[in-house]
């Protein structure tokens, strides 16, 4: 049943938002964004605009890989065309509206992991458009990337559709050179991934006020206060109206979606911190220098705030 009605609002929906009436959903895979970009839709009624860039094939030097982590240079405007279709809700191939339950969209809530990239392209070519960016604990990241990899080949090792662009390498070169040909283990490629995947969105949300960042790990145990901060945040950037309380949503999510019975119940801390288990001292500890070499520290104040939740 789900999958009829899914199928018939890929096909039959009016996008009734302005051009300007959209919000990006940017992070890391596997840190949350789809459950995020969801949730949002549904409280502002906004068309849920699912992974555009990837399904466009934005693929690196012309071959087709499952992810495509296309970097861009900041002045680099060659897709500037393709990235405003989407931004302005120009582009409605079913594939990417195929996780959207609404007739009638205000505006559209755009999620695509694949574009972190090339953020800092996409805030140039759209400056109004509030950009929600969201973190997970790396090490939650690489043991979920193990567990789903672990069934599907699309979550495998897959550092090297980075590694092959000459331009990311030559501007990364001094963080990624040890790894140019080492042979990594998993751990290593999915935290090289991660790095990655969160270095440029990383440095522009300290310089971007039209970007806001929220950890995973406070939507689990602060739902309340920082979704409605986010949903505040995004009615006043967009003017869009909010059509279903946060609860409301919360409620619906609860019933219909097994992931957010776990993820909000009262045992959600054990969820998040389950890497300390299931990953050896050796992997924690290859995965959080990684990501110190990187600059990227906020697995620090991830810990602290889990720390205060014990």
């Amino acid at each position: 049943m789900r999958h009829v009605r899914n199928t018939f609002y890929s096909y039959s929906f009016l996008d009734m938002g302005s051009k300007d009436a959209s919000v990006f959903v940017a992070g890391a895979g596997r840190s949350g964004t789809t459950w995020l970009a969801d949730f949002l839709s549904h409280v502002f009624g906004c068309r849920f605009v699912f992974e555009p860039f990837w399904q466009l094939h934005l693929s690196v030097n012309g071959e087709a890989d499952f992810f495509h982590h296309l970097y861009l240079d900041p002045k680099d405007d060659s897709h500037d065309e393709t990235i405003r279709k989407v931004v302005e809700g120009r582009y409605r191939k079913p594939c990417a509206n195929y996780n959207h339950r609404i007739g009638v969209c205000r505006g559209r809530i755009v999620k695509d992991i694949c574009a972190n990239l090339f953020l800092h392209r996409i805030q140039a070519v759209a400056p109004r458009m509030p950009i929600i960016y969201i973190r997970r604990h790396p090490c939650s990241v690489v043991l979920s990337r193990k567990r789903v990899g672990d069934w599907t080949k699309n979550w495998g090792r897959h550092a090297h559709v980075f590694l092959k662009q000459p331009k990311l390498v030559e501007v990364l070169r001094e963080k990624v050179a040890p790894y140019l040909d080492k042979d990594m283990s998993e751990v290593e490629d999915y935290a090289l991934t991660a790095c990655l995947e969160n270095y440029f969105p990383s440095q522009l949300l300290g310089q971007s006020p039209k970007m806001r960042g929220v950890f995973y790990e406070s939507l689990v145990l602060d739902f309340g206060p920082t979704v409605e901060g986010l949903v505040e945040f995004i009615r006043a950037e967009t003017g869009m109206p909010i059509v279903r309380g946060v609860n409301q949503v919360k409620n619906y999510f609860q019933l219909c979606h097994p992931e957010t019975r776990k993820l909000l119940s009262s045992d959600a801390r054990s969820h998040l911190v389950s890497w300390e288990k299931e990953l050896t001292a050796d992997e924690i500890k290859t995965v959080t220098n990684l990501f110190d070499q990187f600059g990227l520290s906020y697995y620090r104040d991830i810990n602290a705030y889990l720390e205060q939740k014990k």
